[in-house]
């Protein structure tokens, strides 16, 4: 019984590892912000949502620790595309259709 157990828990381990290295991999490019100076401003849809530029600053503790990501224009239209429609079957789904 010991030897079953322990072999289905090997065997449930390998399988987890397996499917671990199935997972889909993130398929949109982002960029790290590298600005020569972090003066100005992000503009988001609404003046209200635009962010200090200098908060994308890297951390002088840290310097290589980016802050902020860029997406280009193509990859954050196809990201919101996959979301929308991610979020209609999803509901779909839980609705039974």
């Amino acid at each position: 019984m010991v030897n079953r157990t322990r072999d289905m828990l090997i065997g449930l381990g390998i399988g987890i590892v397996l499917s671990a290295c199935a997972l889909p991999k993130f398929p949109y490019k982002f960029y790290t912000l590298a600005a020569v100076n972090y003066d100005g401003t992000l503009k988001g849809p609404k003046p209200a949502d635009d962010l200090n530029l200098k908060e994308c600053e890297p951390p002088i503790s840290n310097p290589n620790k980016a802050m902020c990501m860029v997406l280009k224009v193509s990859d954050y239209l196809r990201l919101k595309q996959d979301y929308l429609s991610t979020k209609i079957d999803l509901e779909k789904c839980e609705q039974g259709r």
